[in-house]
C-alpha cells in the first residue's frame, strides 16, 4: 500500500508539475505578447514625436529666414534715414561673401551698403560700417572682401 501511495504521489506530482509548466509557458507567452504591444505603442509614439520635431524644425527655419529678411530690411531703412545702420551684417553673412559673386548676390546676403565709392580704375567699393568693404571689378564681381580693423566715424551727408 505504501508503494502504491508513493507511486500515486509521484504520478500526481508529475502531472501537477506538467500543468504548472503549461500555465507558466502560457503566462510567459501572454507577457511577451503584452510586451510586444507596449513596444509597438512606444514605436508609434516615437514616430509621432519625430514628425512633430521635423515640423518644429521647419517652422524654426522659416522663422529664422523671416527674421533675417526683416533685419536686412530694417538695416536698409536705417541707411536711408541716418548716416549709418546700427544693424550690421552677421559675421556668418559677412564671411559668406566670396570672390566672383555678383553685386546682386552681395545685396541679397548683406543688404545695401552704407556708402559706395568708385576708384579711378573703375573698381567699386561698398562700405559696410562695422564689418568692412567689398571690392568689385568693372564686371560687377567681387574681387576682395576686406574686414574693418576699426569702426569708422559717423560720416556727414
Amino acid at each position: 500500500m505504501r508503494k502504491i501511495l508513493i507511486i500515486f504521489f509521484i504520478g500526481f506530482s508529475i502531472v501537477f508539475c506538467e500543468e504548472a509548466k503549461k500555465e507558466e509557458v502560457q503566462k510567459s507567452q501572454i507577457d511577451i505578447e503584452t510586451l510586444i504591444e507596449k513596444v509597438d505603442e512606444i514605436e508609434k509614439r516615437i514616430d509621432e514625436i519625430e514628425k512633430k520635431v521635423t515640423e518644429i524644425e521647419k517652422k524654426l527655419k522659416n522663422i529664422d529666414e523671416n527674421f533675417n529678411e526683416i533685419r536686412k530690411t530694417i538695416r536698409n531703412f536705417q541707411i536711408y534715414i541716418q548716416p549709418q545702420a546700427t544693424i550690421k551684417p552677421t559675421e556668418e553673412e559677412w564671411k559668406s561673401i566670396e570672390r566672383g559673386m555678383t553685386k546682386d548676390d552681395v545685396m541679397k546676403i548683406l543688404g545695401s551698403p552704407e556708402e559706395i565709392k568708385k576708384q579711378k580704375n573703375q573698381t567699386e567699393i561698398w562700405y559696410y560700417f562695422g564689418s568692412g568693404r567689398i571690392y568689385f571689378n568693372q564686371s560687377g564681381e567681387v574681387i576682395k572682401r576686406e574686414d574693418d580693423i576699426y569702426t569708422p566715424p559717423t560720416r556727414i551727408r
